[in-house]
């Protein structure tokens, strides 16, 4: 099965990082009664950290 095909909602893409709050984020979406809610960890830098990032590696 497509990883996407048993999502509820559509991906989003986010803008930059909130500022002050970079590095790993966690989001927390309910899911049925029964189950625990899915968590989905992301990382938020801003722009020129990202650049940074992969320039050094690779």
């Amino acid at each position: 099965m497509a990883p996407y095909a048993r999502r509820r909602h559509a991906p989003t893409l986010r803008g930059g990082a909130a500022r002050g709050c970079y590095g790993c984020q966690a989001s927390y979406t309910p899911r049925d009664a029964n189950e625990d809610p899915l968590v989905v960890k992301r990382w938020d830098f801003e722009p020129e950290t990202w650049e940074r990032m992969l320039k050094e590696n690779g």
